[in-house]
């Protein structure tokens, strides 16, 4: 029976918050950790998943490694930035690369959420959670303070929701791609403009709370909260914005903590880097949650040791 132990971090090999954890891993010594890079799957690396009768199992084989990685041998995964399969073969037909790279993206993922060890996070659940509305819905029934919100693509609705809040609201978008990504912007007439464009493609409008900004990534049930300020005039509505925030780890109430442990646990998530606002009245407001989120800058400036405790977590046995 194999008493190996392996952690496998799914994402680009360039991922230097991957690269960080896989650090922490070999630190702590109580798996080995490997990243798996989802391009390399099918072409360089090979799956084998069988049930048969009363039994079932699964063996991984990566490009680089001459020992097989069995399913047993799995006591964490973390879904951190999974890229997409490819043949990397220039097929003549794109829809059947697609065919391909989607039998294998079926393949894999199966294999992902059969492992016994805990996944950080489900592939599916993460899914589901990174629909924003969901989120808003979810946060409001843990218990957690919710901006007011209209999320449509009737500029007449639009029109009506601006007036209702005399202009101070915020846009945002559902969703990005790789090439096509907006930051939240607070309300201008000049969009009045272009709200028939709204038609085409649904969008956020949310109330503008003033405040400071927080962000409060969450591993397992440890929260770490840190207060964002922008140096930058311009950056107070997207922190993004401003590339020299300054960062300081900060204390929330156990009402708040307790509502997001909440909403993870309703949501399925084990891993979330959450934006929230603290207004001038002290209220916290919840704003959205990162189920991928970015929190070496957050560590760095703050010396909170969330990558170790993210490498804790996925080393430790499951309940």
């Amino acid at each position: 029976m194999s008493h190996r132990r392996v952690v496998l971090v799914v994402s680009d090999p360039n991922d230097l918050h991957a690269n960080i954890v896989l650090q922490r891993l070999g630190q702590l010594g109580t798996a080995e950790g490997v990243l798996l890079d989802c391009a390399d799957f099918p072409t360089s690396a090979a799956l084998c998943l069988e049930v048969r009768g009363d039994r079932a199992g699964s063996v991984l084989r990566l490009p680089d490694w001459s020992q097989p990685v069995g399913a047993s041998e799995v006591v964490g995964v973390w879904w951190r930035r999974p890229r997409q399969h490819t043949t990397r073969f220039d097929l003549d037909d794109p829809d059947v690369q697609a065919y391909c790279e989607r039998n294998a993206q079926s393949l894999f993922e199966s294999w992902i959420v059969t492992c016994p060890g805990r996944v950080v996070n489900d592939p599916y659940a993460q899914a589901r959670a990174d629909r924003k509305p969901v989120q808003l819905h979810m946060a409001r029934r843990a218990g957690l303070r919710v901006p007011a919100t209209l999320v449509t693509n009737d500029p007449f609705l639009v029109t009506r929701f601006v007036a209702d809040h005399a202009g101070r609201v915020v846009c945002k978008s559902l969703a990005g791609t790789d090439r096509h990504y907006s930051f939240t912007s607070l309300w201008d007439e000049v969009d009045r403009e272009r709200l028939e464009t709204l038609r085409l493609a649904p969008a956020i409008f949310q109330e503008y709370i003033e405040g400071i900004d927080l962000r409060i990534t969450v591993v397992g049930n440890e929260l770490f909260p840190a207060k964002v300020v922008p140096a930058h005039k311009g950056a107070e509505v997207d922190w993004r914005l401003d590339a020299k925030q300054n960062i300081a780890a900060v204390q929330v109430p156990q009402q708040v903590g307790d509502g997001l442990l909440r909403l993870m646990a309703m949501l399925h998530l084990d891993y979330a880097a959450i934006d929230m606002r603290l207004d001038r009245d002290g209220r916290y407001w919840f704003l959205e949650a990162n189920t991928s989120g970015q929190f070496l800058f957050i560590e760095c400036q703050t010396n909170q040791m969330i990558s170790m405790t993210l490498a804790r977590l996925l080393s430790r046995p499951t309940d």
